[in-house]
């Protein structure tokens, strides 16, 4: 596909989508980005109330865009897990990896 017009962002989950043109009409097919396995070095964080996990990476990651980290995990039996918006309710404790242990896994 020649260049186009509409840039990735290389923190997003986007990144991991195809661009598609149909009819002329650009648009991102389905994103797929990577299961983020849990590690040692993973911290623990207590949701807050009124938190969501957009701003729950840029406290803890420092980019809103890495949100989908959080959503996207592995629990510690390597089973898939998905973490929805209403998952993030006050006191709930979740894992959220460090941002070093991103760009060695080359997710930043």
């Amino acid at each position: 596909m020649a260049e186009s017009p509409v840039r990735r962002n290389p923190e997003g989950p986007l990144r991991f989508a195809k661009l598609t043109k149909i009819n002329e009409c650009l648009f991102w097919d389905r994103s797929a980005p990577p299961l983020i396995e849990p590690r040692d070095d993973d911290s623990f964080y207590l949701v807050k109330r009124q938190e969501r996990h957009d701003f729950t990476a840029f406290l803890e990651l420092g980019s809103s865009q890495l949100g989908w980290v959080i959503m996207e995990r592995q629990d510690q039996n390597g089973e898939e897990m998905r973490l929805w918006p209403n998952d993030f309710y006050p006191g709930r404790k979740i894992q959220i990896p460090s941002r070093d242990s991103l760009s060695q896994r080359r997710i930043v």
